[in-house]
């Protein structure tokens, strides 16, 4: 018993780690938004850092080189959280193949809670997907500073 308040203890005084140490951490959702002959595209992952003896947690979230955790940019809570409520499309047997030559591409992977395999969902429409990676990567910009507008 003794020992567990110790590790409880150690565990909150210990901090959140800074945001280079939460790029170790696997990510539970990718996501990118590529806008056809504009360079590569905008990427973002989230994952989870710590999980607080009271129950809260700390997430991470990337954008090419730069890392931030949610204790530093609470925009961050807000995008992991967000991804609860995102409509996933129905599953249906692929039709037709249609190449897009211009617009924009969204691609969203996700680790299931069940079993850990992974879902990625490849759009070229604004839907439920590509609108939560819009707003998922519009909150996230006021977590680093300015990046090249193209990365």
């Amino acid at each position: 018993m003794i020992s567990v308040i110790l590790l409880s203890a150690s565990i909150a005084s210990a901090g959140v780690p800074s945001g280079d140490e939460a790029g170790t951490s696997n990510p539970w959702a990718e996501f990118s938004r590529s806008v056809a002959r504009r360079g590569p595209p905008a990427t973002g992952a989230i994952g989870t850092l710590i999980v607080n003896p009271d129950g809260t947690i700390v997430y991470w979230a990337k954008r090419g080189d730069k890392i931030s955790n949610s204790t530093r940019c609470p925009a961050i809570s807000s995008v992991a959280e967000g991804i609860r409520s995102l409509h996933l499309p129905a599953l249906s047997p692929k039709t037709d193949t249609i190449i897009v030559g211009d617009g924009t591409t969204y691609r969203l992977t996700v680790e299931l809670q069940i079993d850990g395999d992974k879902v990625d969902i490849i759009t070229s429409g604004s839907g439920h997907v590509g609108s939560w990676i819009d707003a998922a990567l519009a909150k996230l910009e006021t977590c680093w500073p300015k990046m090249n507008r193209f990365e």
